[in-house]
């Protein structure tokens, strides 16, 4: 086979030639930007913040940190901590643990104080301090230390407190709607006909005030008197020797039956609590 000149340059000519000059410039500038993004990964990968280091501080941090919350917070009574080697590694709440199950309902309830706090650090004891939870587990506590101690509500409770220095005129104002929310109960009223008894009342010369006349007070001042009958009732109940038990049910018929078809169902009312002795 005869290949002319002509098509074997044609032919070479589909691979041009580079010069070493050329490849040298270029191997030099791609290993440059091989070089650069070398430098901004290792750059990027120190900048990058490795596993947070847990807080620990000694126990002498942590009795300095209870002395100085204590008149505040009374951080003495309830301040707890766990300890690993000689630095303290979790803060802990004593009070929030032994009432966990009355407080577990409370408002952003959390059990990060009852299993331990791993932040160990002062802003956090005066947050956890200021939380509905423990603040209705402290009012627990004293209000078990009062029973213990033969000390009424006052001593433990503000609102008890309160009412027990209110003046006399304002202490018979709210007896008054303490019967008024009483007797809308017993009759099974609407709770919409509290506020309309109370100005009734006012208007009959009764010296009702003008501050909880509304019917969300009216249920309010309804559940604390079922609260404490049922307390009564349970103490009644645990102090008695011996109890026993009357009750009453009856039978009645809507209608008579008709030719043909079965006469209806009696209906039997659930029995009723008629006395307890």
């Amino acid at each position: 086979m005869v290949v002319s000149k002509k098509s074997t340059i044609s032919s070479v000519s589909l691979f041009p030639v580079v010069s070493k000059k050329k490849l040298a410039i270029s191997c030099s500038f791609f290993c440059s930007l091989c070089l650069l993004s070398m430098k901004r990964y290792s750059k990027d990968t120190e900048a990058r913040p490795g596993p947070s280091k847990r807080r620990c501080v000694s126990h002498s941090t942590f009795k300095k940190w209870q002395n100085e919350l204590d008149k505040e917070f009374q951080a003495m009574s309830w301040l707890d901590c766990e300890v690993s080697g000689a630095k303290i590694t979790k803060l802990a709440c004593k009070t929030c643990r032994k009432f966990e199950s009355k407080i577990v309902g409370r408002r952003n309830y959390s059990n990060k104080w009852i299993v331990g706090a791993e932040s160990v650090r002062i802003s956090n004891i005066k947050d956890h301090a200021k939380t509905d939870q423990h603040a209705h587990a402290m009012m627990l506590l004293k209000k078990e230390h009062a029973k213990a101690a033969g000390l009424g509500p006052c001593s433990y409770a503000p609102i008890a407190k309160a009412l027990y220095e209110l003046p006399e005129d304002a202490k018979a104002s709210l007896r008054e709607k303490f019967d008024i929310a009483h007797f809308v109960a017993t009759e099974k009223l609407s709770f919409n006909k509290y506020s309309k008894i109370c100005e009734l009342e006012a208007h009959h010369g009764v010296n009702i005030g003008s501050t909880y006349v509304n019917e969300v007070v009216g249920k309010t001042f309804c559940h604390y008197i079922a609260e404490t009958k049922r307390k009564e009732l349970l103490t009644c109940l645990t102090q008695a020797q011996y109890f026993s038990l009357l009750m009453d049910g009856s039978v009645s018929y809507r209608g008579g039956g008709s030719p043909g078809i079965s006469p209806p169902k009696p209906l039997i009312s659930p029995p009723k609590l008629i006395s307890l002795h």
